[in-house]
């Protein structure tokens, strides 16, 4: 015995396709161990800036007539980047200040 399935035909339209929207996301550069450590840094500057305190800059390279590798004395500025730094009287012979790379320094010791 045989026996035969009736044939069925669906003409169904083709799924449609529905595009993901387009959305603009604005997304922010994580911020590098770097940049949160040079924001802290000029931070703690402004802080001893503002108190008048008197700070040891600690250096990366030998810097002055003595080659050493820290500073002493009262911040006059501290801009994005660098500091001014007037030396102690006992420091420097000659009167002025001294500009200072941000990224040259390694620590900040407040003396008073």
């Amino acid at each position: 015995m045989n026996v035969t399935a009736p044939e069925v035909r669906v003409d169904a339209p083709p799924p449609a396709i529905i595009p993901a929207p387009v959305v603009k996301v604005d997304v922010d550069s994580p911020e590098t161990a770097d940049a949160i450590s040079m924001n802290s840094l000029r931070k703690e500057l402004e802080r001893c800036m503002k108190n008048q305190k008197a700070v040891e800059v600690i250096l990366s390279v030998d810097w002055g007539a003595q080659s050493r590798r820290y500073r002493f004395g009262n911040l006059v500025r501290v801009e994005d980047g660098i500091i001014e730094l007037k030396p102690a009287p006992s420091e420097e012979a000659v009167p002025g200040s001294v500009i200072i790379p941000m990224n040259r320094i390694v620590a900040v010791i407040p003396t008073s």
